[in-house]
């Protein structure tokens, strides 16, 4: 069991995981807190359950660039569609019918139409992004306060209900696909797409898979945003789309494609998370807060990319 951690993609990201923790700890009093904890914990799941689907569209040697918007979208719908009467159950379902709507569109323009992954999932946040302000141009609303109370203080076997629905259950979902064909087509597919092409794989099913399988977790975590938010917001969401991505990177997940864990993602996430509460616990000023992340965030990139050469030439140096 420790060889395989130490030989994980995503050590790197679990180091600075704990280091910011520790950091998080000594420099903002009380975070160790049962109720700020969990507090914590709620505003990362929604970052963390994004950063699964991200991880898998990298992985298939693509990238979502649409999701900060999606999440707008599902949000703005999911309540709206509570204030003008119908169940949130109902609206639960149709709000991910559309996320699933946006994988279908983004997968069938990469994986059938041939459109850089870039330039497709751009112009659906751009999209995403005016949708969301038709459905509701202004914040507001208000949720469901049952699904609000379950979702901040809920717990099932003592573990917070936020965690086990939207980034335990996405985790083992991903695990238990790795373990069918789909899984190893996914890296097949990212690593070399003709030769995946030529072995057999349906490597624009595979695509087409990847892109919905993103949405829908995007989807998944709107749901969760609007438990953090308790109401609609067409904006609020457009900040998760690069979040996700270098949540991907920074838990071990290659550009390039082919390589990368959703597990990774979750601590990429983790640390994204806790380097913005450093930077809020360090009460600096507000016109250098995200000049402050987004150093944090790059030192984090760059340090896992430069990991990953380092282990790609000693691994080459062995062939």
């Amino acid at each position: 069991m420790m060889k395989k951690i130490l030989k994980a993609k995503w050590l790197p990201s679990l180091i600075l995981v704990i280091l910011f923790l520790l950091w998080n700890g000594f420099q903002t009093k009380g975070f160790f807190t049962v109720s700020s904890f969990r507090y914590f914990l709620n505003i990362l799941v929604p970052l963390a359950c994004i950063a699964i689907g991200v991880t898998v569209t990298v992985i298939c040697g693509g990238i979502d660039l649409s999701t900060g918007a999606l999440v707008c979208v599902v949000n703005c719908t999911f309540v709206v569609l509570q204030e003008r009467g119908m169940g949130m159950p109902q609206a639960m379902v149709l709000a991910l019918l559309i996320s699933v709507a946006v994988g279908v569109v983004n997968g069938f323009f990469v994986a059938v139409v041939r459109i850089n992954p870039l330039l497709v999932t751009f112009a659906m946040q751009t999209i995403c992004t005016g949708l969301a302000l038709w459905i509701l141009p202004n914040a507001g609303g208000k949720g469901s306060e049952g699904f609000t109370k379950w979702y901040s203080f809920g717990t099932l076997a003592g573990i917070p209900t936020s965690i086990v629905f939207f980034v335990i259950l996405p985790l083992l979902l991903w695990y238990f696909m790795k373990k069918t064909p789909m899984g190893s087509w996914l890296y097949a597919t990212g690593k070399d797409e003709r030769k995946a092409f030529e072995s057999g794989i349906n490597t624009v099913a595979v695509q087409f898979f990847a892109y919905i399988f993103s949405a829908f977790m995007t989807g998944w975590a709107a749901i969760a945003f609007s438990g953090n938010i308790v109401g609609g917001d067409p904006k609020a969401g457009l900040s998760f789309t690069m979040n996700a991505v270098a949540a991907a990177v920074v838990g071990g997940a290659a550009l390039s494609g082919g390589e990368g864990d959703p597990l990774g993602g979750v601590l990429g996430a983790l640390f994204v998370q806790l380097a913005i509460y450093a930077v809020l616990g360090a009460k600096v000023s507000t016109y250098v807060e995200e000049l402050s992340n987004g150093l944090i965030v790059l030192f984090g990139v760059v340090g896992m990319m430069a990991y990953s050469m380092l282990k790609n030439r000693k691994r080459s140096r062995r062939i």
